[in-house]
């Protein structure tokens, strides 16, 4: 019996319910040591952005796999839109994957999980272009920027390095109106 589908269906509903979890921590700690054993420095480069992409929980690939099987699998085991928009899946995915999903099926919603504190659904992949055109006019933070665009923070992070890189974001200094624990976190403006 061939279990590929199964799989498939199982991996997005882990990232749909915590995109973390599609992270491989055994090939990070692996690729951690690799890294640190280089010296040349193109190795070391390749191994680092092997390390970052590791570190990225890949939720597209996993929604692909799932659109490619999850009709034939739920009509195998009798399973409706209903129940997976229940657990959390957005029912424009199981559009895309044929699926028939009934209009009054969308509102239905997980009744007996404790809702999270941050919304941690399936997360779209944010581009840095996203990102770069949600840039605020104010002096904002990377939390900021995160918050307002849904991106990683990996990602937000490389993106601001870019626009530091390339003159379109300044750093402004620390954050004078942080009051918590830690370090102000650093602001930038556009220039």
């Amino acid at each position: 019996m061939n279990n590929e589908p199964e799989r498939a269906v199982r991996r997005y509903l882990m990232a749909v319910g915590d995109p973390a979890s599609l992270i491989d921590n055994d090939a990070i700690e692996r690729l951690t040591d690799e890294l640190s054993e280089l010296t040349d420095p193109i190795e070391r480069l390749v191994a680092r952005q092997a390390l970052l992409d590791a570190n990225e929980p890949d939720v597209a690939a996993a929604e692909e796999a799932f659109v490619e099987v999850v009709a034939t699998w739920a009509q195998e085991h009798s399973i409706g839109a209903a129940a997976f928009v229940a657990e959390g899946v957005p029912a424009t995915v199981l559009r895309r994957a044929g699926m028939r999903v009934p209009r009054n099926t969308e509102a239905a919603r997980p009744t007996s999980r404790k809702a999270p504190a941050k919304p941690t659904g399936t997360r779209t992949r944010v581009t840095r272009a996203q990102i770069k055109g949600s840039v605020p006019p104010d002096p904002f933070t990377a939390a900021a920027l995160i918050d307002l665009t849904g991106a990683s923070p990996h990602t937000v992070r490389q993106t601001i390095g870019e626009m530091l890189d390339d003159g379109s974001v300044v750093e402004k200094g620390q954050d004078p109106d942080h009051d918590g624990p830690g370090r102000a976190p650093m602001l930038y403006a556009t220039s």
